[in-house]
C-alpha cells in the first residue's frame, strides 16, 4: 500500500509580512518536490505564523516534516530558547532563513534548539528538494518504527498477560498436587516416614505416597514420571487415583493385591498404558509387614535403587533388583524381592534428582555421600526437610525435580 505523508507545514516565528515572498520561493521548490514523489503519495501544504505564546500548537501538530522561516524578529526568541529546554522544536523541522539574519551564531543556536537541518536561501536553496526529501523519508521510518514499537510493546503485554494467567494456573495445580502428598513427617505404627518433593519448574513428575493396609502393613511408592511440566504432573495424579483405587478395593472385598508389589505394579502398567498418555514412569513400591519385620517390594526401572541402612552394622546396602519401567511394554513381568530387615533400619529411596545436588564423583559415590551424610545428621536428631536444608539441595539443582523418601523404625 502507497504510504501516504503527512502534511509539510511552513511556520514563521513571529508573523511578519515577509514571509509571504519566501513562501512563493517555496512553493516553486515543493512544487518540484511534489513531482518526484510516488503518483499516489500526497504532500498537503499550509503555511502558519506562530508567535511565541502559540508555541503549544507548533508541537502538537502532526505533519512529515515542517519548514521554519527565519527572518529578523526570530531572534529574541530564539536568544531566549538557550534558557528555556521549553522551546526546543520538536523533530523534523527543518529551518530556512536569508543569509543576513541566519550566520554561525543563529545556525548554531538552531541545531540547539533541536532543528532538523538548518538552510542558508541565498547560499543552499538548490539543496532543499532534496533535503525536503530526505527529510519526509526519515519521517517516514520513524513514525513506521514507532508503530512497530507500539505494536510490539501491545503484543508483548498481552503475551505476558496469558503467561501470567498460566503461572496462576500452574501454581493453582502445584498447590493441587502438592496437597495430594503425605504429611512432611508421619508415623504408620512403630515406623517414622519423611517425604521431601521440590519441582524442578512450578509442576512435579515425582511423586510419593505411603498407606497402612491391614494392622499391621504399611505400604509405599516413590514414583519418577519422564518429562517434566504439565503432563509429567498429570501422570503423578493418575498414579495417586490408580493406587487409591486399589487400595479402597483392598479394604472393601479384603483383596489382597494391595500387598502383592507385583499384582499392583502389573496393573498400573496396564492402566498407564490404557490412558494413552505417552509417558514412562520408573517407580519403586514396597511393603513392610513390621510384625514380620518382612520388606517385598517391586523396582520399575527406577534410579537410585532402594537402600536399607543396617543399625547393628552401621552401613548401606543398595537394593539393585530391578524390572522394566512402567508405561513401555504390556506384557512385563515383574519380579519382587523379599527382605527379612535388621533390629534397626532405614530405607532411603530417591529421585535421581537427588544426584545432580552433588557435583562431584559418580552416581554411586554421589549417592554414597548423601546417606552418609543423612544418617549421621538423623542421629543429630535432625528431620529429612532439616536435612535437606543444612545440605542446601534444593539450592544446587533446579534441572530436575527432587523427591526422598526415608523410613526409620
Amino acid at each position: 500500500m502507497p504510504h501516504t505523508l503527512l502534511p509539510t507545514i511552513i511556520w514563521s516565528i513571529p508573523p511578519n509580512p515577509v514571509v509571504e515572498i519566501n513562501h512563493n520561493r517555496l512553493l516553486a521548490v515543493l512544487d518540484d518536490i511534489v513531482l518526484k514523489l510516488p503518483k499516489k503519495s500526497q504532500l498537503s501544504i499550509s503555511h502558519q505564523s506562530i508567535s511565541e505564546e502559540e508555541l503549544s500548537r507548533f508541537k502538537e501538530t502532526t505533519f512529515d516534516t515542517a519548514l521554519l522561516l527565519h527572518i529578523k524578529d526570530a531572534q529574541q526568541w530564539l536568544n531566549a530558547s538557550e534558557t528555556d529546554h521549553n522551546r526546543a522544536l520538536p523533530a523534523g523541522v527543518i529551518v530556512w532563513g536569508e543569509s543576513e539574519v541566519l550566520g554561525a551564531q543563529e545556525i548554531l543556536q538552531w541545531f540547539h534548539c533541536n532543528a532538523s537541518d538548518v538552510i542558508v536561501m541565498d547560499e543552499a536553496e538548490a539543496l532543499l528538494s532534496q533535503i525536503m526529501k530526505e527529510a519526509m523519508m526519515r519521517a517516514r521510518r520513524q513514525r513506521t518504527l514507532l508503530q512497530m514499537s507500539s505494536s510490539l510493546f501491545n503484543e508483548s503485554k498481552k503475551i505476558q498477560n496469558r503467561v501470567d494467567a498460566l503461572m496462576q494456573d500452574q501454581m493453582e495445580g502445584q498447590k493441587l498436587q502438592m496437597g495430594l502428598l503425605p504429611e512432611e513427617v508421619h508415623l504408620r505404627g512403630p515406623l517414622a516416614f519423611e517425604s521431601f518433593v521440590s519441582p524442578a519448574l512450578v509442576l512435579s513428575g515425582d511423586f510419593i505416597d505411603h498407606f497402612k493396609i491391614g494392622d499391621h502393613c504399611v505400604g509405599f511408592y516413590l514414583a519418577d514420571v519422564a518429562g517434566h511440566g504439565v503432563s509429567a504432573a498429570i501422570m503423578t495424579v493418575l498414579l495417586k487415583s490408580y493406587m487409591s483405587r486399589y487400595l479402597m478395593l483392598s479394604k472393601l472385598d479384603k483383596n489382597q493385591g494391595i500387598r502383592s508389589p507385583v499384582k499392583i505394579m502389573t496393573k498400573l502398567n496396564h492402566s498407564i498404558l490404557e490412558s494413552g498418555i505417552d509417558k514412562h514412569v520408573t517407580m519403586i513400591y514396597g511393603v513392610i509387614d513390621y510384625q514380620a519385620n518382612t520388606l517385598e517390594y517391586v523396582n520399575a526401572g527406577h534410579f537410585p535403587h532402594l537402600a536399607l541402612w543396617d543399625g547393628g552394622n552401621d552401613d548401606w546396602q543398595q537394593l539393585h533388583h530391578a524390572s522394566k519401567p512402567l508405561g513401555l511394554f504390556e506384557n512385563t513381568a515383574f519380579s519382587a524381592e523379599t527382605r527379612v530387615l535388621p533390629e534397626q533400619y532405614a530405607l532411603l529411596l530417591s529421585s535421581d534428582g537427588l544426584l545432580e545436588a552433588f557435583s562431584d564423583g559418580s552416581n554411586d559415590e554421589r549417592m554414597a555421600a548423601f546417606q552418609q551424610q543423612y544418617i549421621a545428621l538423623a542421629h543429630e536428631g535432625l528431620s529429612l526437610i532439616e536435612i535437606v536444608a543444612r545440605l542446601e539441595i534444593d539450592k544446587n539443582n533446579k534441572s530436575d525435580d527432587i523427591s526422598i523418601l526415608t523410613i526409620r523404625n
